[in-house]
């Protein structure tokens, strides 16, 4: 139970009058307010002019009014849960006793499954187109200018062609022995899918309970493939980009290597040419001095 004040009078001169509330619905949540008498022996409650406005009750359905098999039916709250097999039936107007029956027609709602289905199809068909653009090869230029013929991204990636394998796999085998292609789940020729409407409206009207057995076991299938191939930890996709990533931190390590050594080759190389060049200083110097040397002789014998 909850309290309120409520102000019946204005703002500017507010009267307020409480709200006793009861928390839940339904006739076995009504309460009662107790009270003592006064110093006269007057009840306190009539002093108080406690009023009851609106009774805690139940709701009801008539069913099958007029007939040896009229029953009425009782809730709590507006919400018949169970009324039929699968039905729950909200209520929201009160009718008077001789007002005109209700009839309600109970359908299946087939939307749902429909869309399920559908998008099951279409999702699959965007993985599956990504995998093959990504692996179909393209025309390029090499540096001569000559044409070559390029490897999509995924070509020669033996653990995404196996993913694609496992699509098609489990998307297409049998759930319970019966085919997805016969609710309109149709694999094609280009390893693609189609989802025909006509033809899984017809398998729902003929069989719901086969129907959603079949997109159900498609689905739970192509869930633990997913998972198998992206697990955080062992997934195969995991484990391939893992292997790509090595072997560029390998490669990235080898190149710092090379720079290292070159590094070192490069400062032995100075130091080479270094003492090259004090070595031809040197010899310079002694050629200079020589032909000095063999220029003087040459001046003495022509004077002798």
């Amino acid at each position: 139970m909850k309290a309120s004040a409520i102000n019946v009078g204005t703002s500017a001169v507010p009267v307020y009058k409480l709200q006793l509330t009861g928390a839940e619905t339904g006739a076995a949540n009504s309460f009662t307010v107790a009270y003592t008498k006064d110093d006269n022996g007057t009840p306190a409650q009539a002093a108080l002019g406690l009023t009851t406005t609106t009774a805690a009750s139940d709701a009801s359905l008539t069913l099958f009014g007029g007939t040896a098999a009229q029953a009425t039916v009782t809730s709590a709250s507006n919400v018949f849960t169970g009324l039929a097999t699968g039905l729950d039936v909200t209520v929201s107007t009160v009718t008077a006793a001789d007002a005109a029956d209700v009839k309600l027609t109970v359908a299946r709602d087939t939307s749902n499954a429909k869309s399920m289905a559908s998008a099951l199809v279409s999702n699959l068909n965007v993985v599956l187109s990504e995998i093959s653009s990504r692996s179909a090869a393209t025309n390029g230029t090499a540096a001569d200018g000559t044409k070559i013929l390029k490897g999509g991204l995924f070509a020669g990636d033996s653990s995404i062609r196996q993913l694609r394998q496992d699509l098609l796999e489990k998307a297409s085998l049998p759930v319970d022995g019966v085919s997805p292609s016969t609710i309109g789940m149709v694999i094609n020729k280009d390893g693609t899918f189609t989802f025909d409407d006509a033809l899984f409206s017809s398998a729902l009207a003929d069989d719901p309970a086969k129907v959603q057995s079949i997109v159900s076991g498609v689905a739970e299938r192509l869930a633990a493939t997913a998972t198998t191939a992206s697990n955080a930890t062992n997934g195969t996709l995991t484990l391939s980009v893992q292997a790509q990533q090595g072997m560029v931190k390998d490669l990235d390590q080898r190149i710092a290597d090379w720079d290292d050594r070159l590094a070192v080759r490069r400062q032995s190389l100075t130091r080479i040419y270094s003492n090259l060049e004090v070595s031809l200083s040197n010899l310079q110097a002694q050629s200079t001095w020589l032909s000095g040397q063999l220029a003087s002789l040459t001046s003495s014998t022509s004077s002798n």
